[in-house]
């Protein structure tokens, strides 16, 4: 029975030194923004609540590992930026003073922000206080690499999104067309940015003509809408490239149906 007793205070030992020894380390605190839930027509990906499994697995794992930051452990305050294509950032402006920039809060870094436009309202705010944001995304807006003078405290992991440009271009190429136009949602920095590489390669390939550009504002204004239509048939373009939202893609191609275009 004594020979329990010890094994049994021993035990209880242990789990109080592992309980002293994990409240002595240092948090490192991580500020995650993902988009959230949004059920307004205009708003595009907002399930950014499918990204913080990934997120809290990651956390337990580094949080577990004793080879890797054994003095500090990793704590995750997590909070929502506006859902993809809104053009508007704020919620993701309050968030972001609220638990990243207050002088009650101390972070080390941003994660997330999936949606570019967001990214970009937000990446102003945090350079005035150098806190770092990583953005976490299938693609990022190529307006980030090509002002990267303007973002100093943002970190991208994956490439530019001026690759469906490139995608773009190569397509002609498959079927030697040579001349083109694009039509983009001036509001979404993802889009805008997409465009603008389409439209630099374009003039600068000697072979290649742009006929036009025309940009989009929301879905209620038929003024864009029916100035791009007007734009296809006054310039004759057959191959016509549409950088934006479904919403605006199916209000085009309805008003294209009733000119008769194809």
């Amino acid at each position: 029975m004594k020979l329990e007793m010890v094994c049994l205070y021993i035990f209880y030992l242990i789990v109080l030194l592992k309980e002293i020894q994990a409240s002595d380390k240092t948090s490192i605190n991580l500020l995650v923004l993902v988009p959230w839930p949004d059920n307004r027509i205009s708003a595009g990906w907002d399930a950014g609540h499918d990204l913080l499994v990934g997120a809290r697995v990651a956390r337990n794992e580094i949080n577990n590992r004793t080879d890797l930051l054994t003095d500090y452990e990793i704590d995750l305050i997590i909070a929502g930026h506006e859902a993809c294509a809104l053009a508007g950032a704020d919620m993701g402006i309050i968030n972001l003073v609220k638990n990243g920039i207050s002088l009650d809060t101390t972070i080390a870094a941003v994660l997330g922000l999936y949606c570019s436009s967001s990214t970009k309202l937000l990446s102003p705010l945090a350079n005035n206080k150098a806190v770092d944001l990583i953005q976490l995304s299938a693609s990022n807006s190529p307006i980030f690499q090509q002002n990267s003078n303007n973002y100093p405290h943002l970190w991208r992991f994956l490439q530019s999104a001026s690759v469906y440009a490139q995608m773009m271009v190569e397509l002609m190429n498959s079927f030697n067309w040579k001349r083109a136009g694009v039509i983009y949602n001036a509001e979404n920095a993802f889009n805008f940015g997409i465009a603008n590489s389409f439209i630099e390669i374009m003039n600068n390939s000697p072979n290649k003509e742009l006929l036009f550009n025309s940009i989009l504002f929301g879905t209620r204004n038929n003024a864009f809408f029916e100035q791009a239509i007007t734009t296809i048939k006054e310039r004759g373009a057959r191959v016509i490239f549409v950088s934006t939202s479904a919403e605006q893609v199916a209000k085009l191609l309805c008003m294209a149906a009733l000119e008769k275009l194809s």
